[in-house]
């Protein structure tokens, strides 16, 4: 099997992630601040101690980090958060 030689020159495609929820929705007042470190909508929620309200401000830095974006949205009751990461280069290869 002969793998795709990637070099500086090589196309750039863009990845788009995005997890949509159709549970409780997100205010418009919250959403802003889902990527804040140490953010945590309810405060004193079960599991507090384990949870640290880190995990989407690392998905919000490793997108910056590649030139990419966040997003967050709430439209009919459905949250979406994602990102886009606008600089892997092109390899031909599917990831799963």
């Amino acid at each position: 099997m002969t793998m795709p030689t990637e070099t500086p020159d090589s196309p750039r495609r863009p990845i788009d992630e995005a997890l949509a929820d159709a549970g409780q929705p997100v205010s418009t007042l919250v959403l802003p601040r889902l990527f804040d470190r140490f953010f945590r909508i309810q405060t004193s929620r079960e599991g507090g101690s384990e949870n640290h309200g880190l995990g989407l401000a690392i998905v919000a830095a490793i997108a910056h980090m590649h030139g990419g974006q966040i997003l967050a949205a709430c439209e009919g009751g459905v949250t979406s958060i994602g990102f886009t990461i606008s600089t892997i280069p092109s390899t031909g290869r599917v990831l799963s």
